[in-house]
């Protein structure tokens, strides 16, 4: 469907400008009348707000990608009733526009990352007040304090809940979730949605890379996905120890990188360029961790993987169909997620919720030309030019590390945080909560 509208954008210095408005497939695009060339559209999930100024004129508020860049835009849109009847019977029959909902429950962690999350804050509320939506702001004070409020929170009052963090924060709210008596219903009702506050942010980064965005525009698209209130299945995974559960939506890793998310704790301040500093030390002096991996790997027969893995008790042996990997690793890496950070693609192929694990590993030697090779193609998955790299699909996991083959102590992490356990299983829980997008994908 096409109409001829009088066209004014803020971004526009022209002023009153005739334009095609063509509607299609839940989005506006604004084109030139005399060449009939696109100008800017209104994609799906950038629409915040509409209002009727009068019969004949509407004014819609926007955050599309002008010049490559996501910005605000505010449009008049001004021609006759019957026009500007089709246009509103558009934007409200597709649902372009988000609906009233409840508020928001958003904890902010000040202290993460860069010290930057209250800044970012400050900037996704601006964009989802133009959705009307309102919030209750906690700012974190101590570890584990957004799980301990959330798995005793009154939810009702709230339509989800935001995390203004690193991917820490978000394993702390999804445990405190996941330790309510009403966890069962609340993870498939309950959405999460993610602000970019930490370092890494690789769970964001892996969404932000599924919407097809660019990295540079991962503010507006966080306040984008949380304005709309559109949700979307994510698998996670549900782990144990010989001690308690827990469950991870980032991966479960051991030996080099989390080595680097460890080891460049006292210089959080850089940001994620931090853990590249002790990468460069550790290609001069490498150092490889031994244990073993076993595993469920995918069949590829969905009447098969589709059957929910019954883990074996975690002092026992796996099952014979598990497979087993033993031996000296640089790392290795049970992930969720399709980026380990703004520069770190690790598995390209990954989706939120693509119903299985992707076992990374790669094993020792490793010279430091391969290593080399690894960081100056970080952004393209470079660790799979190396012929040490093992990646398969699998549905569960034990991994049991022992210690580096030279001295010290096998580092883990759980969601990029430091994890003292060593001994861990897993297993896929498909499409299992809900993360907040600005589309279905």
């Amino acid at each position: 469907m096409e109409l001829v509208c009088l066209v004014k954008a803020d971004h526009d210095r022209l002023g009153w400008q005739e334009r095609i408005i063509r509607l299609q497939q839940r989005e506006v695009i604004i084109l030139t009348v005399s060449s009939v060339t696109e100008e800017f559209r209104l994609d799906q999930g950038c629409i915040l707000n509409y209002s009727e100024e009068t019969q004949t004129l509407v004014r819609v508020v926007a955050w599309p990608r002008i010049c490559g860049k996501r910005r605000r835009v505010e449009c008049l849109l001004e021609s006759d009733e019957a026009a500007i009847e089709q246009l509103k019977t558009f934007l409200e029959s597709m649902q372009i526009v988000p609906k009233q909902r409840k508020k928001l429950l958003v904890f902010v962690n000040p202290y993460a990352g860069t010290k930057k999350a209250t800044k970012v804050w400050s900037d996704v509320k601006y964009i989802i007040e133009h959705a009307n939506i309102a919030s209750d702001v906690v700012f974190t004070e101590r570890a584990n304090h957004a799980r301990d409020m959330i798995k005793d929170a009154n939810l009702d009052h709230y339509s989800g809940v935001v995390s203004v963090s690193g991917d820490g924060l978000l394993h702390e709210i999804l445990n405190g979730l996941a330790a309510r008596a009403d966890w069962e219903e609340v993870r498939q009702k309950f959405p999460i949605g993610l602000a970019p506050g930490g370092s890494g942010n690789a769970v964001h980064c892996s969404l932000v890379f599924q919407l097809g965005e660019v990295f540079a525009d991962e503010v507006a698209v966080a306040g984008l996905n949380i304005a709309n209130g559109v949700s979307q299945p994510a698998d996670f995974i549900e782990c144990e120890t010989k001690d308690r559960r827990f469950v991870s939506i980032f991966g479960i890793a051991w030996g080099f990188i989390p080595e680097a998310d460890i080891g460049s704790e006292v210089i959080r301040w850089m940001g994620p360029s931090r853990a590249y500093i002790w990468v460069a030390w550790r290609m001069l002096f490498p150092v490889f961790y031994a244990g073993k991996v076993e595993y469920l790997e995918v069949t590829g027969d969905p009447e098969v993987d589709n059957i929910p893995v019954k883990l074996p008790k975690i002092t026992d042996p796996v099952p014979e169909d598990w497979k087993a990997e033993s031996g000296e690793f640089l790392n290795v890496y049970v992930c969720k997620q399709s980026w380990l950070d703004y520069a770190a693609l690790l598995v390209p192929d990954c989706k939120l919720d693509d119903g299985f694990l992707w076992l990374v590993m790669t094993r020792g030697p490793v010279s430091r030309m391969e290593m080399l090779t690894w960081l100056m193609n970080i952004e393209t998955a470079g660790h799979l030019l190396l012929k040490q790299t093992t990646m398969v699909k699998i549905r569960a996991f034990r991994l049991s590390p022992d210690t580096p083959a030279v001295g010290g102590s096998c580092p883990m992490t759980v969601d990029a945080e430091r994890f003292d356990e060593r001994l861990v299983q897993g297993r896929i829980r498909p499409r299992g909560c809900r993360i907040m997008t600005k589309q279905q994908l």
